[in-house]
Formats: structure tokens, C-alpha cells, sequence
């Protein structure tokens, strides 16, 4: 019996090109893994596709088959369920697969235990772009993504009553955080493809409100900050920081630190810019870096309403205005929330 190290798992409904265009794509670029292709109630050349795909294939194809569209993240969720890899890969029939794509995901997964979503680099122009140290995502991607077989087995599967996108895989994360498992990002490219749109805009965009909602009563709202850091801050002081900093963006609230000139180049050589998706820098000048601090929050509060100011005690005048936490109050803050999360999962 053939037992691979990895699944990879496409929900197909028509568009008989693009599908072809992606299978080609994997077949070419992988070995050692198994297809398990969902044809979810095609039309008949698809589905005819599919069949001579999985026939050439033998054991390294598997497919299941639906009489009725099922919607790509039920379908999604029979393919995971059938999965017996260690790792299964979720790649979306409009996605296109680059050389090297599955061996970074895997060995990624090898290095990070804890990384239970990982998602590569998406390739949106046609230019490949110097990969990045690797860091942490907020939320995984249907476009392809590697999701360790111990989280399905831990958390399940993805909640299809969500939209399908951004909510779905934003409540997987944060489902899978609370089980201990991160999204992380590897540095291999994929090339995603446009999704066809169902239904009418407005229907659509009910929906996703009632969504968004819906997460945001299970895992917090999402909030926003702008935070100074302390200009005299130790290498010691910035690393405690940003381990800070890393519980909040894990939650899903956005962070920009206001980074000042003097440690710049510290917090550059530390890779702090890359440690997180919810974690943005922006580094101040050397002359006038309070009016700095103050247009530039400015920008953000139109950009991210309702951003919250964090200084430290000794810079409580930068942002020129009321109402700012001290680094102090956010810590305690953070370390309520912590408690608050503790006391959900118990409850």
C-alpha cells in the first residue's frame, strides 16, 4: 500500500483549464505525495479529466466524487478527513505551484513543530521577490496551504458556515492557536488564481458582516496600536518587547511600532520587522521625531480607526494628546486578555 508523506488536496468544480493548468503544475514540481482530487458535481468534462488524471496516477491519486457542489470548504474538509499523510496540502484549483513550493513548506514544518498552518509566498505579478526570513502569519490561505495532520486531528476541520475566505481562515487560525499550533509563512512561491464570485454583491456582503461578527464574538474584536518604543531601551529590553508584542498579533490585533532612530539598526539586525504579520515597524527620523510621532499617528488613526496610543511613562507628551496607555498599562492589559483567553478555553 502506497503511504505518502503528504497529501495534496483539490476541491474541483469546473473550469476544466485552470484545473488541468494547476495539476500540471504539481505533478510536475512534486514527488512523494498523493493527489486527492474532490469533484464536486462538474459537468462532464471535468469530471472526465479528473478520472484520466487520477487513472494515470494509480495510487498516487485519489478521487472523490459529489453529485452536487458541496462548496469548496466542505469539500475541502472530506478531502482532509480522507487524508492519512502526515501533512496535507490544500491547493486551490486556480493556484499555480513553482519548483521548490512543497519542499520549503515541509521543511519548515521540520524545523518549526509548533507550526501547524504553514502558507507560502504568493506570487501575485509574475516577479518573484528575494524570499524573507521566515515569520509568523496571521491567518493561513486556501490559495495553498500546509495544515499538519495534528491539527485536523486536534481542532477539526475549517467551519464551513463562514465565508469560505478571509473569516473561515482566520477563526482556523485562531482555533488553532488556542490548541497550541502556529501560521507561519515559508519563503516558496505559488501563483493564485482569480476565484469566480456567487451570488450578488450586496447578499455577499450581508453575509460577510454576519461573519466577521460571529468570529469577533468567539475571539475578541481586533484591535489596533501604535506604540513608541523606549529610545533608551537595552537589546535585552527590545527582545522582552517584542515577545510581548507577539501575544496580541497572535490574537489577530495590529501593532506599528514607532521605531526611533537610535535603535534602528538594532531592531533591523534582530529581524523584528519579519517576526510577525500584525507587527509593522516604522522608523522614525533622526530630527524631529515627536512631530514624526505625531503625523504618523495621524495617518494610522484614518488608516486603522480607533488605534490606541502606547508610550513609554517617561514620553507620555509624544503623541500630544489624552487618552494614551503607558507601556506599563498595556502590559497589564495584555496579561488580562491572556487571563480572559485562559478562562474561555476552561470554562
Amino acid at each position: 500500500m502506497y503511504l505518502p508523506s503528504v497529501d495534496i488536496i483539490i476541491p474541483v468544480w469546473n473550469r476544466p483549464v485552470e484545473a488541468r493548468q494547476c495539476i500540471a503544475s504539481i505533478i510536475d514540481t512534486t514527488t512523494d505525495a498523493r493527489l486527492i482530487l474532490i469533484d464536486t458535481g462538474s459537468e462532464r468534462e471535468t469530471e472526465t479529466f479528473l478520472e484520466e488524471v487520477t487513472e494515470s496516477l494509480d495510487e498516487r491519486a485519489l478521487l472523490l466524487s459529489s453529485q452536487r457542489n458541496l462548496g469548496f470548504v466542505a469539500a475541502l474538509n472530506q478531502g482532509l478527513a480522507r487524508s492519512e499523510a502526515p501533512y496535507a496540502v490544500i491547493v486551490r484549483q486556480s493556484s499555480v505551484v513553482t519548483p521548490g513550493w512543497l519542499e520549503q513548506l515541509l521543511a519548515l514544518a521540520d524545523d518549526r513543530p509548533e507550526a501547524g498552518l504553514i502558507v507560502p509566498r504568493f506570487d501575485t505579478d509574475g516577479v518573484k521577490k528575494a524570499p524573507p526570513v521566515v515569520g509568523e502569519a496571521d491567518h493561513g490561505s486556501f490559495a495553498a496551504m500546509l495544515v499538519r495532520r495534528s491539527v485536523f486531528e486536534t481542532i477539526g476541520g475549517f467551519d464551513a458556515d463562514l465565508d469560505g475566505g478571509e473569516c473561515c481562515l482566520r477563526e482556523y487560525s485562531r482555533r488553532a492557536m488556542k490548541a497550541g499550533f502556529l501560521t507561519c509563512r515559508a519563503s516558496s512561491f505559488v501563483r493564485p488564481g482569480a476565484e469566480p464570485q456567487f451570488g450578488s454583491l450586496e447578499r455577499r456582503n450581508e453575509h460577510l458582516v454576519r461573519c466577521r461578527e460571529r468570529v469577533a464574538a468567539q475571539y475578541g474584536v481586533v484591535r489596533n496600536y501604535c506604540l513608541l518604543m523606549p529610545s533608551a531601551a537595552t537589546p535585552e529590553e527590545c527582545d522582552a518587547l517584542f515577545r510581548l508584542l507577539l501575544q496580541p498579533a497572535r490574537r489577530g490585533d495590529r501593532l506599528v511600532v514607532l521605531v526611533p532612530r537610535r535603535l534602528s539598526r538594532l531592531v533591523k539586525q534582530a529581524g523584528y520587522a519579519l517576526l510577525h504579520d500584525n507587527i509593522r515597524l516604522q522608523f522614525l527620523p533622526m530630527v524631529g521625531e515627536v512631530k514624526a510621532v505625531r503625523r504618523t499617528f495621524q495617518r494610522l488613526a484614518e488608516e486603522l480607526p480607533g488605534i490606541v496610543a502606547v508610550t513609554p511613562a517617561g514620553a507620555i507628551t509624544a503623541f500630544g494628546m489624552a487618552g494614551v496607555l503607558t507601556l506599563a498599562e498595556f502590559e497589564r492589559t495584555m496579561a488580562a486578555d491572556a487571563t480572559e483567553v485562559e478562562s474561555f478555553e476552561t470554562g
